[in-house]
């Protein structure tokens, strides 16, 4: 089985944020959604029991609403999280969202919030193919690294929302999968057929992010 945490690549004009240390400094101008991604100072799990993962997204539903954002996908895997979330034009508030994930699921793993909240990354997806081959990239990630062979079979992720499989209410549709139908069975149809017949990890190529990012980490973290 390969590595959970194993493959990301960009393309080289991307730009990666992390966190800042100071509490005053801004995380990025830039307002558009975000591929967001997370993980432990350690690098080892982030949920072990299935409740784990249950109060995880039951907290991402309820800052989704205080916050007023719109999540697109998520992906919870054993040792990091990917997130694709709109922020809406404040920026900000990306910041506070992971900020409050920390401080509530932190404790429950008896780390403290701050050194887990540093190990958060913000990429901003600035345009439409990005934005398309990013969500089809987290929905796949399970079937990348070897969990599962269906994108379907992972319960963890988005994937099963967006293609009708299981209800999601407060799960966001982006405008790339709007885009793709008339009506919601066409988009979920056209949607399982872009993820399951093509290999999103292909568009993006993830290794080159993990480098960078596990780099970032460990510089935050000395």
């Amino acid at each position: 089985m390969r590595s959970v945490w194993a493959k990301p690549t960009i393309p080289r004009t991307r730009r990666i944020y992390r966190l800042r240390r100071n509490a005053r400094g801004s995380l990025t101008n830039q307002q558009c959604p975000h591929h967001i991604m997370q993980r432990r100072p350690d690098g080892k799990a982030l949920f072990e029991r299935d409740p784990d993962f249950r109060m995880y997204l039951s907290t991402l539903r309820t800052l989704r609403k205080t916050l007023m954002l719109k999540v697109y996908r998520y992906c919870l895997m054993t040792n990091h999280v990917h997130l694709i979330v709109d922020p809406g034009g404040e920026t900000g508030s990306l910041r506070s969202l992971m900020a409050s994930l920390s401080e509530v699921h932190a404790p429950h793993l008896e780390r403290s919030g701050p050194s887990w909240e540093k190990c958060v990354l913000f990429v901003p997806i600035e345009s439409d193919r990005y934005l398309s081959a990013c969500t089809r990239y987290v929905d796949f990630n399970p079937v990348e690294a070897g969990i599962v062979t269906r994108p379907q079979d992972y319960l963890w992720s988005s994937y099963a929302a967006m293609t009708g499989r299981r209800s999601c209410p407060w799960l966001d549709p982006d405008p790339c999968f709007l885009a793709l139908g008339v009506d919601t069975a066409q988009r979920q149809q056209r949607y399982r057929e872009l993820v399951e017949l093509a290999n999103p990890p292909d568009i993006l190529g993830f290794a080159k992010m993990t480098m960078l990012y596990d780099k970032k980490i460990n510089q935050t973290l000395k």
